[in-house]
């Protein structure tokens, strides 16, 4: 049985040869003591490592990306891992401003900063210039829903960085990936749940219609697995 096959036998109602193994995330700093020498497989630390790849450009995030995916794929024939995942990687950064802080968005608009912290091997939103209201998640909703009306179709290089982690692993395990059917891990989205659930609806059935793109192109690339959720 290979690896592919242990693995997705449990979706279809089949008795592998064994449990297989899978981990979706793998601390890179645990990675590395694995391996025996730097990697970059995942945990948020590997957000600030995205957030220093961007502020080389272009050619420095594809050469970040190209080194994660073989980190990910060299610790899963390490560990003889059955299915493999693109590690959650970070935004893009509009500036770095200090050593563990880096800015996204409009300096002079809507803008959060994102801090690492070295010590417990985190990165996160740390300050936000504004929290929208109600009605600006509504507005920002209904102009989704439009664009997603005439949105052109999808291609592989939309995803290129999965596009590699294919190449590496087709044929040695279970490929797996996600689109996120969820809302946005924010205080006014929660509150919207409460107070505003039209938005809510509104919001999901765009997530809905996007998955619709996603889905079938994802398939045609060689995914195996889609996970829908959010944490």
């Amino acid at each position: 049985m290979t690896a592919r096959d242990r693995f997705m036998a449990f979706f279809e109602g089949k008795t592998p040869d064994r449990i297989p193994f899978y981990e979706q995330a793998v601390a890179s700093s645990v990675a590395s003591k694995l391996l025996g020498r730097p990697a970059l497989t995942g945990s948020t630390s590997l957000h600030r490592d995205t957030a220093e790849a961007w502020l080389c450009g272009e050619e420095g995030y594809r050469e970040f990306v190209a080194r994660v995916v073989d980190d990910c794929t060299d610790l899963a024939d390490l560990l003889g891992a059955d299915g493999i995942n693109l590690p959650w990687l970070g935004g893009r950064p509009t500036k770095k401003i200090s050593e563990y802080e880096y800015l996204f968005g409009d300096p002079d608009g809507h803008w959060s900063i994102g801090r690492y912290d070295p010590v417990a091997e985190t990165f996160g939103i740390a300050a936000t210039s504004h929290k929208p209201t109600f009605d600006e998640l509504e507005a920002a909703a209904r102009a989704s829903a439009d664009q997603l009306k005439d949105a052109p179709p999808l291609t592989e290089d939309d995803y290129w960085e999965l596009g590699l982690l294919i190449e590496r692993n087709r044929g040695k395990r279970a490929i797996v990936s996600g689109f996120g059917l969820g809302i946005p891990m924010e205080e006014v989205w929660l509150e919207a749940v409460i107070l505003r659930p039209d938005i809510v609806e509104l919001y999901l059935d765009n997530v809905v219609a996007n998955a619709r793109r996603i889905v079938p192109l994802l398939r045609r690339m060689g995914v195996d697995v889609l996970f829908g959720g959010y944490d």
